[in-house]
């Protein structure tokens, strides 16, 4: 059945469907402004993905820990904790392409910047694991020392640098030779947890995992002679760690906080201390250094800081709990 209205009823019609229409248009723009590329945010205690700016959540990822987006941003490589599962998915509609068991624990996990291999911490075997993202098989175990957690990729993804959390020390892994190359000792920090890579790859900044009730720190290593620079205090317990594209600042969180801690890396010192929320652990900046995104674990909430003033422009809740890690696309 069809209804016809006379014309001046049309045009109040038209007139309340544009009002309702509009806060929902506004508030799209808004935040397709703040995120120039997608973002994902994974909740471990839900098991989903939130992509941002569409706020779409994608189900059916138990115990999602830490996520990756692959450099093309078609694929998303997430880890399942203690499922000792890693799951692939679509980066644009969350369908799940595989799902390949790692061991009894698994943590971090990164792909190559050729986007032809992933990398799982097999933190249980104290090894990483090398997957074909072609047929998403595990190729190679490279043993690397107790409780490894986290790595990264050097700039052209021949080495990866793994943060081994049970020996106080960073593995330099050979990736063509399957085999680590050196270790890097961290005489002055425990427990060395998560790492960001200088834009210039020649500085790894490391992130520690510190008692509960300890303030953290954040070692700041030259990677040419395998030295620490400097130790920097930071927030309280244990959190994530970036450096923006220009390498001008980095960013870690305090998940035993509510805050950002701004770092100038000239100086190498805390520049600013931003309250962002309870719980922050992930951080993650824009591929054009304009803004910085913290995922809150108790406060449910993602924050968006502005780069430039270091002050927070955003908090949107999050379509989940336990907002726990973030990729964005275009960033290692």
């Amino acid at each position: 059945m069809s209804l016809s209205f006379a014309p001046h009823v049309r045009r109040i019609v038209n007139l309340v469907t544009l009002c309702v229409a509009l806060p929902a248009v506004a508030h799209a723009g808004g935040l397709q402004r703040l995120f120039p590329e997608p973002v994902y945010v994974d909740m471990q205690q839900t098991g989903d993905i939130e992509e941002f700016p569409r706020q779409v959540v994608w189900h059916g990822y138990p115990d999602c820990h830490y996520v990756e987006v692959g450099p093309k941003g078609n694929l998303l490589m997430i880890s399942g904790f203690k499922t000792g599962r890693i799951y692939f998915a679509d980066a644009h509609n969350g369908r799940k392409l595989a799902t390949v068991r790692i061991g009894r624990v698994v943590q971090g996990v990164n792909i190559s910047p050729t986007g032809q291999l992933g990398v799982a911490v097999d933190t249980s075997a104290g090894a990483i694991k090398l997957i074909n993202l072609r047929d998403f098989k595990v190729t190679r175990t490279i043993p690397v020392g107790r409780m490894p957690h986290n790595l990264v990729f050097s700039k052209h993804g021949h080495l990866a640098y793994v943060s081994v959390q049970g020996a106080d020390k960073i593995a330099v892994v050979d990736i063509r030779a399957g085999k680590v190359l050196r270790d890097i000792p961290l005489p002055g920090m425990t427990g060395p947890h998560n790492l960001a890579l200088s834009p210039d790859g020649r500085t790894l900044w490391v992130r520690n995992h510190p008692a509960p009730h300890q303030d953290g720190t954040v070692a700041v290593v030259d990677l040419a002679t395998g030295r620490v620079k400097r130790y920097i205090h930071v927030g309280l317990f244990h959190g994530g760690m970036d450096v923006l594209a220009d390498g001008k600042l980095a960013f870690t969180t305090d998940i035993g906080g509510d805050t950002v801690d701004a770092i100038n890396t000239r100086s190498l010192k805390v520049v600013r201390r931003i309250d962002v929320g309870a719980g922050p652990h992930g951080v993650r900046s824009s591929d054009n250094g304009r803004y910085v995104y913290s995922a809150t674990t108790r406060g449910n909430q993602l924050a968006v800081i502005d780069a430039r003033t270091l002050k927070v422009l955003r908090r949107i809740p999050l379509h989940g709990r336990f907002g726990f890690w973030l990729a964005v696309r275009g960033r290692p």
